[in-house]
C-alpha cells in the first residue's frame, strides 16, 4: 500500500488517469441529476426543455471526456519522455482546469457539482505539483530531497 501511494506521488500519467476516471464518474452523476431536474414533470418540461437538457448534458459529458482524455495522454507522455516542454504544457492545461473548476465551485447548482469541482481542483493541483517536480528533475530521477543523506557509521566506542 505504501509503495503504491509513493508511486502515485511521482507519476503524472497515473495522476491524470485518476483524474480522468474520477471526474468522468462524478460528471456522470452530475449530468444525471441535471437531466432529472430538466425532465421533472412541470410546465417547463412540457415545452421541450427535457430533450434539450438531455442533448446538452450528453454533449457536455462527451466534451469533458475528450478534454480529460487529452490531458491523460499528455500526462502519460510527459511521464514516459520526462519532457520539460510537455510538462509545461501539462501545467498550463491543468491550471486552466483548476481555474474553471474553482469558478464552477463558487457557482454550484447542487452538492454533487460542488464535490466534482473541488475534486477537479485537487487533481489539477496534484498534477501541477508532479509536473513541476518533473521539470526540476531535468529528465532524471525524481528524489525525495535534494540533500544527500549521509550514512551513519556504527560507533566503535565501548
Amino acid at each position: 500500500m505504501v509503495l503504491t501511494l509513493m508511486k502515485l506521488t511521482y507519476e503524472t500519467g497515473i495522476s491524470t488517469l485518476v483524474q480522468f476516471v474520477a471526474i468522468s464518474l462524478l460528471n456522470i452523476v452530475t449530468q444525471i441529476i441535471a437531466i432529472i431536474k430538466d425532465c421533472h414533470p412541470t410546465a417547463e418540461a412540457a415545452s421541450g426543455s427535457c430533450a434539450t437538457g438531455v442533448f446538452s448534458s450528453v454533449g457536455y459529458f462527451m466534451l469533458l471526456v475528450i478534454w480529460f482524455g487529452i490531458i491523460w495522454m499528455l500526462g502519460y507522455q510527459t511521464q514516459q519522455r520526462r519532457s520539460r516542454k510537455l510538462a509545461v504544457v501539462l501545467i498550463f492545461l491543468e491550471f486552466m482546469v483548476a481555474v474553471i473548476a474553482y469558478h464552477n465551485a463558487k457557482h454550484f447548482p447542487d452538492p454533487v457539482s460542488l464535490i466534482t469541482s473541488i475534486a477537479n481542483v485537487g487533481f489539477a493541483i496534484w498534477t501541477i505539483v508532479l509536473a513541476i517536480r518533473l521539470i526540476r528533475a531535468r529528465g532524471g530521477r525524481i528524489v525525495a530531497s535534494e540533500r544527500s543523506r549521509a550514512r551513519k557509521r556504527p560507533s566503535t566506542k565501548l
